[in-house]
């Protein structure tokens, strides 16, 4: 979604250890845009919570656009812990006054739900797609 502040896709770790990395592909970015990238967990209805397991900051990215995409790679240091059988959330946030757009598909591209935070303040909307990401644990 264009403009938007905060974008999450909420999904269950499928093992135990230490999520190292995730990664969205940007089709809509301008040049020099600044991200912060966070693993939190959720609460009781699906969404994320303000306990930030893992975060990292990515600035100065390039542009990107739909026939040019470019991935937003996010290394976490120190690694976030999660737990097999357990959700969570990738929060994608672009600051303030930046445009954005993740990939996304319609359906069940991957598992779990996309929620819109348009204001950045903890109030997470569903959305009908899906992000598309991968996430790396360590065992």
């Amino acid at each position: 979604m264009h403009g938007a502040r905060r974008q999450a896709q909420t999904f269950l770790a499928r093992s135990t250890g230490q999520l190292i990395s995730a990664q969205v592909r940007l089709i809509i970015s301008a040049a020099g845009n600044d991200f912060t990238v966070e693993i939190r967990t959720l609460d009781n209805t699906g969404k994320p919570t303000g306990t930030i397991l893992g975060s990292t900051r990515i600035e100065n990215m390039p542009v990107a656009s739909a026939s040019l995409p470019v991935n937003l790679i996010a290394n976490f240091a120190p690694f976030a812990p999660v737990q097999a059988g357990t959700g969570y959330a990738l929060v994608v946030t672009v600051d303030p006054g930046q445009g954005v757009a993740l990939n996304s598909r319609s359906g069940t591209a991957c598992p779990g739900q996309r929620l819109i935070d348009n204001l950045a303040d903890g109030t997470f909307s569903p959305v009908s797609d899906a992000l598309v990401y991968p996430v790396m644990i360590a065992a």
